[in-house]
């Protein structure tokens, strides 16, 4: 009997791989899913030594850039959205995109803050921090002209 339960643990079998899940998962997340997620993130914070694993025998660079492009091809197709002026896509955007906003917006106001602050230091106990973390903060334009 495991120690400990979370969804998304996965069983490993003696040679290291993942053992799929019995239980019939589909891999489809429902509604109700999606909103245990993003409850799930204020309280979990063990993902924070977890290193991201890379499918298919990809790099770090590859697996960023699958990420930024799936991002602007989703940005086009809100941008698209703006000229039909429907109140629920925006609702259903702001609802779902939460977690999403929330991370951008701790990033930025990291950066912001590093750019205000003269030695350029933050506070590491500081809670807001704890989203954008592994965020590293452009360099402003004085900094990028040196």
């Amino acid at each position: 009997m495991p120690f400990w339960k979370h969804r998304t643990l996965k069983a490993v079998d003696d040679s290291g791989c993942q053992v799929e899940d019995v239980a019939g998962d589909n891999g489809i997340d429902s509604d109700d899913d999606l909103e245990d997620d993003e409850e799930d993130e204020a309280e979990d914070l063990d993902w924070v030594g977890n290193v991201v694993d890379l499918e298919d025998g990809c790099t770090f660079e590859e697996a960023m850039n699958e990420e930024l492009d799936f991002i602007m091809d989703f940005l086009a197709g809100l941008r698209f959205q703006v000229q039909f002026r429907d109140h629920r896509m925006l609702a259903a955007l702001k609802r779902k995109g939460r977690g999403f906003r929330n991370l951008g917006a701790a990033c930025l106001g990291k950066e912001k803050r590093l750019k205000s602050q003269a030695d350029g230091t933050l506070s590491t106990w500081d809670k807001s921090m704890i989203a954008s973390m592994f965020y590293q903060a452009r360099p402003s334009q004085s900094d990028a002209e040196t």
